[in-house]
């Protein structure tokens, strides 16, 4: 179930947007029942860390998301809390098997940097996608419950410069030494 411009969606029903309107269907590819003005699919129940059986899943190739579905002047776009959006990044930035390894607080600290960086990056006006170019994010499809142990672990947990998310980058191949960025790099 969802909803989509104030009408709940039932389970087995779909939701096709298209310039400013929803079209539920029966099923995915199936006949419509209703048409109503919206751009955002939303969760029944609002709020961070639902449950599997509460994510928007697309038709076709089944990925999961939380939060909201929408379309915007870039694409598709994911609209959620920065917790759960930290579990979408966290085992695409990082190695999930750390946390067998004695590595689970890399982990939390990737959990803080991916928060942190996201919240600083939109305070400054900055695009965020979901590639390298920002920060990998494959939604709920993409996670881990070793890396959302880290990211409950440090729920709502940023670094700060200045009294502000700082733009906390993060490079896995830089020879040795820190990123850099607004931090001094450091071996």
């Amino acid at each position: 179930g969802a909803k989509v411009g104030g009408v709940t969606v039932a389970p087995g029903q779909a939701v096709r947007l298209s310039g400013g309107s929803a079209t539920i269907t029966q099923g995915c590819g199936g006949a419509a029942v209703r048409t109503v003005p919206a751009q955002w699919v939303d969760p029944i129940t609002p709020g961070p860390n639902r449950p599997a059986n509460e994510l928007l899943t697309f038709c076709g190739g089944g990925g999961k998301y939380r939060g909201s579905l929408g379309l915007n002047a870039d694409g598709v776009a994911n609209k959620l809390h920065v917790d759960d959006y930290v579990k979408g990044v966290i085992p695409k930035e990082s190695v999930p098997g750390w946390a067998d390894t004695g590595g689970f607080e890399a982990l939390k600290a990737q959990a803080v940097a991916a928060r942190s960086y996201v919240l600083a990056g939109l305070a400054s006006g900055r695009k965020m996608n979901n590639t390298q170019q920002s920060q990998v994010y494959h939604g709920a499809s993409g996670e881990d419950p070793r890396t959302n142990r880290a990211a409950d672990a440090t729920a709502g947990q940023v670094r700060l410069r200045g009294g502000k998310p700082a733009l906390s980058e993060f490079s896995a191949s830089t020879g040795g030494y820190t990123a850099g960025g607004d931090f001094p790099a450091v071996v």
